[in-house]
């Protein structure tokens, strides 16, 4: 993937988390999808976005478990599981 490609990354986090504690100072624009037990959202970033928004959870102390990336390319997406089974 090159720096600057755009991606949609689905993100899950341990736990319920409110969009209000992360978005403002958030270096993406994020929509939660799922928030019961755990916090499932996407955002839409290049590489560069991606790492500062894991920087800016993990600062928060949440609990990363799970990254899917998808890159956008027409019509047709290319799933590509970064990771799975964080604990």
């Amino acid at each position: 993937m090159d720096q600057h490609d755009t991606r949609n990354f689905l993100i899950l986090i341990r736990g319920q988390i409110d969009l209000d504690e992360i978005q403002p100072n958030c270096p993406v624009i994020i929509e939660i999808t799922t928030t019961h037990p755990n916090t499932e959202f996407t955002v839409q970033t290049d590489q560069s976005g991606l790492i500062g928004l894991l920087r800016h959870l993990h600062a928060r102390g949440l609990v990363l478990l799970e990254l899917t990336g998808r890159e956008i390319e027409g019509k047709h997406e290319n799933q590509n599981n970064c990771s799975q089974g964080f604990s």
